[in-house]
């Protein structure tokens, strides 16, 4: 007789654990989207320091090149001493990002439960990841977790109205026992049944209570609907302008001033340019180059924060 009232408990506890798997969803994400934040920040620090690397090699061949010219009286010691503060600031740099990779490399080992491990790390970070469908996202969004939250949310108040309205329900009560007469000193088995009548509406302010709660769940969730939509469609226009500024670089200005550097040193060799022309031109270049690696950065970034939008697997 109380089959429906057990269901209906047992439907509200399987309703109620399932937040539990939804908010590991939600840790996985996140703790995924660190990882991978973790990881191109390393990419990107291992390519800056190339650049500074190559960038403090070609100070010191300038002070030597320097040196040479005002031994023979065809540049100044102003020149000289200008090309080693530059030559002293690139060296800087590297040990700078030497550093910074070495607390990276720390935290990300650190993520996965094991810092102070040197991992060899394989990535490129050059392999930008393909611009994504602007539908196609917006219809994995509703995957976000967060979303199915309050999805969920909604049906265990359901679970519960349903069940608050069974249990409002009038039980029948049975009785069986042993009595023993005393007059004929016998004993008789006895049962009795209560059926009760009315109290349906006893759990009437519960089941309004929860209604309301269903619609204020309904509200909270179109408005974070709205929020994400608007954040994802951002991230998309973003990760656009990234690959238009990857592609402006990369294909024009870095050939360009790769030529010009070219020409400078030619020039620079020559006589025909003194120190601060030649340094400004090299200056330009690296500025270009670190340009198009933040733009790689930015894209990957973009792309991982998709990824986690969406509730999709983060992969890099």
């Amino acid at each position: 007789l109380q089959q429906e009232l057990l269901d209906s408990r047992i439907s509200a506890a399987q309703t109620e654990a399932s937040k539990l798997a939804l908010e590991q969803q939600i840790k996985a994400l996140d703790l995924s989207a660190a990882v991978a934040r973790q990881f191109i920040s390393i990419l990107v620090k291992q390519q800056r320091l190339k650049l500074n690397q190559q960038a403090a090699v070609q100070a010191k061949d300038v002070v030597n090149a320097i040196s040479k010219r005002a031994n023979a009286g065809k540049s100044s010691n102003i020149e000289v001493q200008l090309a080693k503060a530059e030559l002293t600031r690139r060296e800087l740099a590297v040990e700078d990002v030497e550093h910074e990779l070495i607390a990276n490399q720390y935290q990300l080992a650190s993520l996965w439960s094991k810092p102070g491990t040197a991992y060899q790390l394989s990535g490129d970070l050059l392999n930008a990841p393909s611009e994504p469908s602007v539908e196609q996202q917006l219809t994995l969004l509703k995957q976000n977790p967060r979303l199915q939250q309050f999805t969920n949310a909604q049906r265990i108040a359901q679970s519960q109205i349903e069940l608050a309205r069974i249990e409002a329900k009038p039980q029948w009560q049975f009785t069986t026992g042993v009595r023993r007469y005393e007059a004929s000193d016998d004993f008789g088995f006895v049962a009795g049944v209560t059926i009760p009548w009315g109290g349906k509406d006893r759990n009437a302010g519960t089941i309004t209570a929860l209604k309301a709660q269903q619609n204020v769940l309904a509200n909270e969730q179109a408005g974070l609907m709205q929020a994400l939509n608007a954040q994802l469609y951002v991230l998309l226009t973003e990760m656009a302008h990234s690959q238009h500024v990857i592609e402006t670089v990369r294909n024009n200005i870095v050939p360009t001033l790769e030529a010009a550097l070219s020409e400078a040193m030619s020039a620079f060799d020559k006589g025909q340019l003194n120190y601060i022309q030649y340094s400004s031109v090299r200056a330009e270049l690296l500025s270009a180059q670190t340009q198009l690696l933040e733009a790689f950065e930015s894209l990957h970034l973009q792309h991982i924060e998709i990824q986690r939008l969406t509730g999709t697997a983060i992969a890099q």
